[in-house]
C-alpha cells in the first residue's frame, strides 16, 4: 500500500506561509506559484523562506546548468564627474553620456577569491567626452596597456567588460564592440 504524503499547501497566487501555519522544519507549497517555503531558525529568529533559496543561498554550486538565467541592467548617472557601480545592484550597467568620466566608484565588491565582472555601455549623445579608467582609485587594465577612446557619434555606444577577482585591488577592462 502506498502513503500519500501531501504538503500543507495553498493555491493563492503570492501567500506565502505564517508562522503560525508552519512547525519547525515543516514545509508548506503554494501550488499556483510553485513554490515550496520551510520554516527556518535564520539569525537566531524563526522565519519562513523559500525553500529553493534557503537550499543555495550562500552556498558554492557545482556542475550546474543555470538556464534562462537574466541580469539586471542599471542606468546609474554620472554625478561630478563619477559614475556609480553597485556590485550588488546587476552586471549590465548602461550610462547616458553626459559628461565626462573622472573615475568610477564601486561599492559592494564581492571580497577576494570571488570573480566579479559586469558589463558596461556608454551611449553617446554626440560631444567627444572621455573617461578616466579608475575605480575606487585603482586603475584598470587594459590590453597593450592601453584603455580605450571613446567613440562620439550621437546615438552609438562603446561596450566594455571589466572584471575583478581580488575584491577589486586590480580591475581589468576590455573591450567588447566600439561605435556600435
Amino acid at each position: 500500500m502506498v502513503t500519500q504524503v501531501l504538503l500543507k499547501r495553498s493555491a493563492v497566487a503570492g501567500k506565502v506561509p505564517a508562522l503560525t501555519d508552519l512547525a519547525m522544519g515543516e514545509f508548506g507549497m503554494n501550488t499556483a506559484d510553485g513554490i515550496i517555503y520551510v520554516r527556518q531558525t535564520v539569525a537566531g529568529a524563526d522565519t519562513i523562506v523559500n525553500a529553493a533559496i534557503a537550499a543555495v543561498s550562500g552556498r558554492t554550486l557545482i556542475a550546474t546548468t543555470i538556464t534562462g538565467a537574466m541580469e539586471t541592467k542599471t542606468a546609474p548617472v554620472i554625478t561630478a564627474g563619477v559614475v556609480p557601480i553597485d556590485c550588488k545592484t546587476g552586471n549590465a550597467f548602461v550610462v547616458a553620456m553626459t559628461a565626462a568620466i573622472s573615475s568610477f566608484a564601486a561599492t559592494n565588491v564581492p571580497p577576494a577569491g570571488t570573480f566579479y565582472g559586469f558589463i558596461l555601455e556608454l551611449v553617446m549623445n554626440g560631444t567627444a567626452f572621455t573617461a578616466t579608467w579608475t575605480i575606487n582609485g585603482v586603475t584598470m587594465k587594459w590590453a597593450a596597456n592601453i584603455p580605450p577612446t571613446l567613440t562620439s557619434a550621437a546615438g552609438k555606444k562603446d561596450s566594455f567588460g571589466i572584471y575583478t577577482y581580488d575584491g577589486g585591488a586590480t580591475w581589468t577592462g576590455a573591450v567588447v564592440g566600439q561605435n556600435l
